[in-house]
């Protein structure tokens, strides 16, 4: 009895690794294993007796992803799947239509903004529910943050002056701090950070935004997370989903356009000048979103009792998931969840 949790797994991407915990947080007891979209894993694909594809941004502009992973669920013979947790941000022609049939061959379909839902290429019921790491938020560090602020920017053309942003940071009287969420090597998030003289961890380290006192973000995740802990943030925003958590969150700090990396120097004093009140935005935002996550990704397990053959009796099946529920899941602030990323 196996599931396949099939999306951008395995990039050393700090986001996708998030939503996989949080994924087979939902499935438990069940087994799971992450398969990529891929066509050397349809054998292990085929082995699967329900799969979830998702989340995260699956769709956009110039990417044939709903053609290679309606082929792979074609090719493996798949016959019970659900969508989940998914952003749409754009498509060709040719993958609006296998979007489109993906959407309707599956069990259900829950995308991650609104903006999502209104570009789904299917007259059927498509549901929103935040995004995945939601099931399992950060904590709100209780101790007081450094006078730091961390600093994550996407690399290759996509980077902004990542030096005038340092230059931004200490001329508030703060010190700058590397804040990388991808390390594959086609992406690394540090080459922006090491051309500007910025230190940085080597892996993925949640408590490095816990510690500090504001952040300049413009990975998705990286504004996600930082609402989940509490930390103002100037936003550098250039995609749709960022705009579209930005718009879901009613964050009053206006993101600043790639092209303009001046305003981060306004940005971040308006930041500091109404630190409070952002801090209490954003608890209020993590709130709804976490009870938000609860209700509509807690339906997930339905989908799954539903889609696999039963061989745990309902009495056992039962026992094992409050037993599951109860190691991991734990209370808001657990270490345990906080480390596993």
């Amino acid at each position: 009895m196996h599931i396949g949790l099939l999306g951008w797994y395995g990039h050393e991407n700090a986001g996708d690794d998030r939503m996989e915990l949080s994924i087979r947080r939902l499935v438990a007891p069940h087994p799971a294993i992450a398969i990529d979209i891929d066509d050397r894993w349809i054998p292990i694909l085929s082995k699967c007796e329900f799969v979830i594809v998702g989340g995260g941004s699956l769709f956009f502009e110039d990417n044939p992803a709903a053609e290679r992973i309606l082929a792979m669920l074609k090719s493996a013979g798949v016959k019970r799947y659900v969508l989940w947790g998914v952003g749409i941000d754009g498509y060709s022609p040719t993958s609006k239509e296998a979007l489109s049939k993906l959407i309707d061959g599956a069990v259900a379909c829950v995308v991650r903004d609104k903006a999502s839902r209104d570009r789904a290429p299917s007259a059927r019921k498509v549901d929103i529910g935040p995004d995945l790491t939601w099931v399992v938020p950060y904590e709100v560090p209780s101790r007081t943050p450094a006078e730091q602020v961390a600093v994550n920017v996407l690399p290759g053309v996509h980077a902004p002056d990542v030096t005038f942003i340092a230059e931004a940071i200490r001329k508030e009287g703060l010190a700058p701090v590397g804040w990388p969420l991808c390390f594959a090597p086609a992406g690394l998030d540090s080459d922006p950070l090491k051309k500007a003289g910025i230190d940085y961890p080597n892996s993925f380290i949640a408590h490095v935004l816990m510690d500090s006192r504001f952040a300049v973000l413009m990975r998705y995740h990286a504004m996600v997370f930082a609402t989940q802990v509490g930390t103002p943030f100037v936003p550098i925003a250039t995609h749709p989903k960022q705009f579209a958590f930005l718009e879901e969150i009613q964050y009053p700090i206006e993101p600043v356009p790639l092209d303009q990396p001046h305003l981060v120097a306004d940005r971040l004093h308006q930041v500091i000048a109404e630190e409070e009140r952002i801090r209490e935005h954003l608890r209020v935002h993590r709130t709804r979103l976490a009870a938000k996550a609860e209700e509509v990704h807690g339906r997930l397990i339905g989908y799954v009792d539903r889609g696999l053959p039963s061989r745990l009796g309902s009495r056992t099946l039962k026992a094992a998931r409050a037993l599951v529920s109860r190691v991991t899941n734990p209370r808001a602030g657990d270490s345990a969840a906080q480390s596993s990323v």
